[in-house]
């Protein structure tokens, strides 16, 4: 099968190469026309600008990354009789992670548009996630990685109870809205709960909202920050249609299979992402610093899910300059037994967030090249600035609505954060 593989820019899309692939091989190979134009930038790092095919070794690893993982994955298998990710591309080509399309047509059209959702559906993807994130995404052809059910919606207005609506076509989304999970209690809030957290340790983030609904748990809507919509065009209270941003993960960015993405024994996936900034952001040294102290927080707010899918590079409207991504898919994983304590990112040669030392908080800043003294400085205003920014965002969830669940996450973190390392 070839897929032909489109960019959104400047409201069009634009042909980038073509996927030939079958079930057992697979290339990738830029347009001719692409490569000539003055305008064309690699849609990853870890594919650059060539006239040669890239073999399936080189292409797998971020064409891969655009599909779904999970239960969403499994569905889709069944649904299309094959588990091959090029089939599911081919199947889910309108709404990925990032601003490629995929078509087995010539060009792609502004086309679909959007259908307004109320509380009946999104009662109905709270309470069978599985299934109706399936029925969503099949509809809308969109597909998210990452484990957990979610689906992509857009959202108009500022109340996050009402003003939701399902794509058609290749219309973009606004949100990907997640799903409570009987197996981890309070995941919603929990991850809300981390994002503010971070957001008011100094950390740009993803924005999230809450969405209520009676007699259990909430959906946690997060903004994306791979779309952007004008606000200030006038649409008479129709749908704006975003504008996609190009995005990748580190799992793309470096090369690595999606079932890559946990760090193995002397993975140093620490200095992996590092070097990947160094030679791709436009602020090497600032995205270097930033990512150490990502993980630093990771460390000090339990989460052992900060695997490569998580971490991320986005890049601006020109595709020209790419940066470190806001945080995204942060939970306190330590609260629930069931997870590993092996971090998917690590700071400590066993990974285990529970051996973490002094040496490895050095340790860590210069394997992403940062001068000793100020890898201290920042794990130390982490110290200093977490419980404040836990209080403030414990407050923050509970004005939303869910003071006691978010309490119950929040005590759970501060008494890990009293045996978590202090330097000397």
């Amino acid at each position: 099968m070839k897929l032909n593989v489109f960019r959104e820019q400047d409201e069009a899309y634009q042909l980038v190469g073509a996927l030939d692939f079958s079930e057992v091989s697979l290339t990738f190979a830029y347009d001719p026309a692409y490569l000539a134009s003055t305008t064309a930038s690699a849609v990853s790092c870890s594919l650059p600008l060539r006239a040669e095919p890239f073999s399936q070794e080189e292409a797998s690893p971020f064409f891969a990354g655009l599909a779904p993982e999970g239960d969403m994955r499994r569905l889709v298998a069944e649904s299309i009789h094959s588990d091959y990710f090029g089939n599911m591309l081919a199947r889910l080509n309108n709404e990925s992670i990032g601003a490629l399309i995929f078509s087995t047509d010539e060009t792609v059209e502004n086309d679909g548009g959007y259908t307004e959702i109320g509380l009946s559906e999104l009662r109905a993807l709270r309470d069978a996630p599985r299934e109706t994130s399936f029925k969503m995404g099949m509809a809308s052809r969109l597909s998210l990685a990452g484990a957990q059910s979610k689906v992509g919606l857009y959202h108009q207005g500022e109340d996050p109870s009402c003003g939701w609506y399902v794509p058609s076509g290749n219309a973009a989304t606004t949100h990907i809205v997640k799903t409570p999970d009987s197996l981890f209690p309070l995941q919603t809030v929990n991850e809300a709960l981390c994002l503010e957290t971070a957001k008011r340790c100094g950390f740009d983030i993803a924005e999230w909202s809450l969405i209520p609904i009676e007699e259990g748990e909430p959906l946690l809507a997060v903004k994306r920050f791979d779309r952007v919509t004008d606000e200030t065009v006038s649409a008479e209270n129709k749908p704006l249609r975003p504008k996609r941003l190009h995005q990748e993960d580190f799992c793309q960015a470096t090369g690595l299979m999606p079932d890559m993405k946990y760090e193995p024994t002397n993975g140093a996936y620490l200095s992996r992402c590092c070097n990947a900034i160094q030679n791709a952001s436009a602020n090497p040294f600032g995205d270097r610093a930033c990512f150490l102290q990502t993980i630093y927080f990771d460390y000090l707010i339990g989460n052992c899910d900060n695997h490569l899918k998580n971490h991320s590079l986005l890049w601006d409207p020109s595709w020209k300059t790419p940066m470190l991504s806001p945080l995204y898919d942060i939970t306190c994983t330590t609260v629930y037994p069931q997870i590993y304590l092996e971090m998917g990112v690590s700071l400590t040669p066993s990974r285990r967030i529970c051996d973490v030392s002094e040496q490895d908080i050095e340790r860590a800043g210069k394997d992403a090249g940062i001068p000793r003294t100020l890898a201290r400085s920042f794990y130390q205003e982490l110290l200093r600035n977490i419980v404040p920014a836990l209080d403030a965002a414990e407050e923050a969830i509970a004005s939303a609505g869910f003071a006691t669940e978010a309490h119950e996450i929040a005590q759970h973190i501060r008494k890990e954060l009293s045996q978590k390392v202090t330097l000397s």
